[in-house]
Order: structure tokens, then C-alpha cells, then sequence
């Protein structure tokens, strides 16, 4: 596919995917959220647009890293997260729109006075299923294009993200990772996140009558976070502080660092 070059407004592709991209991916399954992230792992962020946006993944690379033990079980998973995903869109207000990366055969350029109020674009266009060759071939839509390279440079989907995207098998230390991306500042190697219990308990998806005792809800859903992700994510020296209002722990304090700092800039 022939392409001429193009500039990207990288803060507000940061923007758009900080505002938009981020919270439409995290609502999606964790099986779709693997997928996305072998596919994302493919794209150099060093480009600013893409030659090709058909992407093939392997059932025994999605087996291998998700750490699924059957084939077959890792393939149903693979469908029905390129099914889900070829349903997800993403409605852009016309501040935060891209124009599309032009390519030679391209009518009229998108100009200020041409640009919509809105845009409401679908992340995947088709998924082929070669069930002989074990293959899944992913096509991305073009009004993506402008975003997902920055997704892959400036997401927690870049090349040096994707295995903690594939070592999270539960939602609850997804939804975690979420947060601590959410609460961290490119400007600084140190970061917080400070929460109530109540609210904590919410952003993991957990029923607020859930984990009374303090000491489960750590054992069983903070420290296998705080675990997993100080080896295998962006972030390490993650630890927790609690406060108390008499007897009873409300509140927690998430403090962290970012090993490497990313950069917009390619």
C-alpha cells in the first residue's frame, strides 16, 4: 500500500486516547483487551502512519502468552474477542478529531471549514478467520489510523506493555492497572493514588458488601496486584498505606514509580 507522509498532533492523539481510546478498551473483556494488545504489539511506534492495517495474529502466540492451556479454548477466546471488538466504536467530539492520514488516490483533504461536529468511527474494520492456519487476520478502520499509533507509543499497548496487558488474568488487577495509568503523570517519576474503600472496591468491580474484613480484600485482591505488576509492569515499588477513622480502615494511599518514562516523540 503506497503512503506519503503526514504529521500527527501528538498531544491531542494523547488527548483523544487519555478521553476516549483508554476508557472504551477498558470496558471491553479481558479476552479482547489480549487480542489488541498482540495486535498493537506489532505496530512500530517509531512510525507515524501505517503501511498495512491488517494485522495477523497466531492461536499459539495468544495460547502462549494468555497463558491458556488448550488450543481450542485460546481460538473460541480469539473469535469472540475480534467479534467484540469489531463492535466497539468510539464517538470523537470535533476538537479532539484527526484528520485522516492522506494516501495518494485520496480526494479532498479534511480542512477546518470540511471538518464534522462529531465523529463516530469503529476500531476494527473485518476479522478473517483462517481456522487450517491457526490465524486470525485483524483490519483496522482508516479514521483509527491517526490514533493507534500513538495508542501503541503512548499506551500501556506499546511494545514494552504488552506482557502485562497478557499476564493479567482477572478483571480486578486489569481494572488496578487501569487506575495506576490513570493516576500517573508522564511530568514525574513519582506517583499516588489515594481512594476511599467504598470507592476502591467500585473501580474494581467489586460489590461494596464485598470484603469487609480488610485483611481478605488485601490478601485476595491488593497484594496479587501489587505482586504481578511490580514485576511485570511499567510500574514498580507499588505499596499501599491505609488510614483509619477509629478502628476502621476507609481510606487507601497507592504510591509507585515508573521505571521508564514514555515518550510522545518518535
Amino acid at each position: 500500500m503506497v503512503v506519503t507522509s503526514n504529521s500527527v498532533d501528538y498531544e491531542k492523539a494523547l488527548s483523544v486516547i487519555k478521553k476516549q481510546v483508554m476508557p472504551t478498551m477498558a470496558r471491553v473483556s479481558l479476552p479482547a483487551q489480549k487480542l489488541l494488545a498482540l495486535v498493537l504489539a506489532q505496530v512500530n511506534p517509531k512510525l507515524t502512519l501505517l503501511e498495512d492495517m491488517r494485522f495477523r495474529i497466531r492461536v499459539d502466540d495468544y495460547q502462549t502468552l494468555a497463558d491458556i492451556k488448550s488450543p481450542k479454548v485460546a481460538w473460541k477466546h480469539m473469535k469472540m474477542a475480534c467479534k467484540e471488538l469489531e463492535s466497539t466504536r468510539l464517538d470523537i467530539a470535533a476538537e479532539d478529531i484527526l484528520p485522516l492520514i492522506n494516501r495518494v488516490g485520496d480526494g479532498k483533504k479534511m480542512t477546518r471549514k470540511r471538518m464534522p461536529d462529531s465523529l463516530n468511527i469503529g476500531v476494527v474494520d473485518y476479522a478473517a478467520y483462517y481456522t487450517y492456519d491457526k490465524e486470525i487476520e485483524v483490519m483496522f478502520t482508516r479514521s483509527f489510523e491517526p490514533y493507534i499509533v500513538q495508542v501503541s507509543a503512548a499506551t500501556p499497548y506499546n511494545r514494552d506493555k504488552v506482557l502485562t496487558t497478557l499476564k493479567i488474568s482477572n478483571d480486578a488487577t486489569m481494572r488496578f492497572y487501569r487506575k495506576l495509568l490513570e493516576f500517573a503523570s508522564n511530568k514525574r517519576k513519582e506517583h499516588w493514588w489515594k481512594v476511599s474503600i467504598d470507592d476502591f472496591k467500585v473501580d474494581m468491580g467489586l460489590g461494596e458488601d464485598s470484603y469487609i474484613d480488610y485483611r481478605n480484600l488485601r490478601r485476595r485482591v491488593i497484594e496479587p496486584a501489587l505482586s504481578l505488576l511490580n514485576q511485570h509492569s511499567e510500574f514498580d515499588s507499588i505499596t499501599v498505606e491505609t488510614s483509619k477513622k477509629g478502628r476502621k480502615i476507609v481510606g487507601l494511599l497507592f504510591k509507585y514509580q515508573r521505571r521508564e518514562q514514555l515518550s510522545l516523540n518518535v
